[in-house]
Order: structure tokens, then sequence, then C-alpha cells
């Protein structure tokens, strides 16, 4: 019985083994021409727009800040550059809510 080290490996091993993108519409311009190509490449596109290939994770950033976040919009924001200098910026002025969209009606064949 192999352990999991072995199989853990295997694994790794069989996703270096799959082509990319590029290489599977290489391969098929080699095999069929243009036509293989441009076949193999409209394959792909539909495959990554209904399937969602899985973007490469970098990973998230999480940082411990002592207190609570202060609130922008209404205190505006403070930031010391260094000893002697500070920057501050004035909150933007409050804007009235969007009206909701008026609902238009589908218009009705003429008759």
């Amino acid at each position: 019985m192999p352990n999991d080290s072995d199989a853990e490996a295997e694994a790794v091993e069989l996703v270096l083994d799959q082509p990319t993108a590029a290489e599977m519409v290489r391969e098929a311009r080699r095999r069929y021409g243009t036509g293989g190509a441009i076949v193999a490449a409209l394959g792909l596109g539909i495959d990554e727009a209904v399937l969602g290939r899985a973007k490469r994770d970098s990973g998230s950033v999480v940082v411990d800040a002592p207190g609570e976040p202060g609130d922008v919009d209404r205190d505006g924001l403070l930031i010391d550059v260094d000893d002697q200098r500070a920057v501050h910026s004035q909150p933007l002025e409050r804007r009235a809510p969007l009206p909701a969209a008026k609902r238009r009606r589908a218009r009705r064949p003429a008759q």
C-alpha cells in the first residue's frame, strides 16, 4: 500500500503533465492545420467561459490592526508621513441617493 507522500507526488506529477491551452492549440494546428487550431481555440474558450477555469490563488493578506478602522466617509483620512509631516483629506460631501429606475412597459405590437 503506497504511503501518502507517494500519492501526493503522483498527483503533482499528473497536474504537471496536463498541457496548457497554448500547447493544445499548437498540437491541433500541427495535426489538423489552421482550421483545427481555430476549432481547438474555440472549444477552449467555451470551456473557460462555461466552466470558469480556476484562477491562480495568490493567497490573501491578513494584517492585525489595533482597534477598529475609522469611518473615512465621515471623518476623512489622516496619514502620518513622518514625524514632521501629515496628510489630511477632508471627507466628501454627502450626496442624495439615486432615485429608483423607472420601469418601462414593453410595447405592444401594432394590430
